[in-house]
């Protein structure tokens, strides 16, 4: 056996060991909550071969993870910590690599909420996020000078707002003056998120 192989090998079992954990924290999830990842500081520090690429799609490795069932499941333990992205169980915690942000934002509507218009965003595993603070959005430029929107899905995560996604939202700014600055955005739940 090539010591790629063997490499390969052990990493498979690793996975296999992580999807028990997975499996066993799925049967004791109660409604839709995240498992409290935060609160996990595993002995077992390692890499697994899992990329997540500029559209949310996850590569196990190199090859595309198909079933949304998994991909829903494994970002429930994502977790960012100073070292970078990494999944997390009570027993191990393993470093990942992301492109660019783990989830990619795919959708929006108007909704209201409490009486108000507000944004929901739809990200790559079909959960909604609501835009309901003003830390919780971002405009950044890339090396290249283009504009990264990122929406912060959970916690300290975030998601990439998708190239049609953000033109969508541009349609529907307007301008509005903001420490004496007129700005281009658009409003969510009473608040003024700049485009710009």
């Amino acid at each position: 056996m090539t010591a790629k192989t063997s490499s390969q090998h052990k990493e498979a079992e690793q996975l296999e060991k992580t999807m028990q954990v997975l499996a066993d924290i799925e049967d004791s999830k109660e409604g839709n909550h995240y498992p409290p990842v935060e609160q996990w500081n595993p002995s077992v520090v390692g890499e697994i071969d899992i990329r997540i690429d500029r559209e949310g799609v996850w590569y196990y490795q190199g090859d595309k993870m198909e079933r949304k069932e998994m991909v829903k499941l494994f970002s429930s333990i994502l977790r960012l910590d100073d070292d970078g992205y990494c999944l997390v169980t009570p027993v191990e915690k393993m470093k990942i690599n992301v492109d660019v942000a783990p989830f990619s934002i795919v959708d929006f509507s108007v909704d209201e909420v409490d009486g108000q218009p507000a944004l929901v965003f739809k990200d790559s595993i079909g959960e909604d996020i609501l835009l309901n603070s003003q830390d919780q959005f971002s405009v950044c430029d890339s090396e290249s000078g283009e504009p990264t929107p990122l929406l912060t899905v959970r916690r300290n995560l975030k998601g990439l707002i998708n190239r049609n996604v953000f033109y969508r939202l541009v349609d529907t700014a307007e301008n509005h003056i903001v420490d004496g600055k007129e700005l281009i955005g658009v409003w969510s739940n009473g608040l003024f998120f700049a485009l710009q």
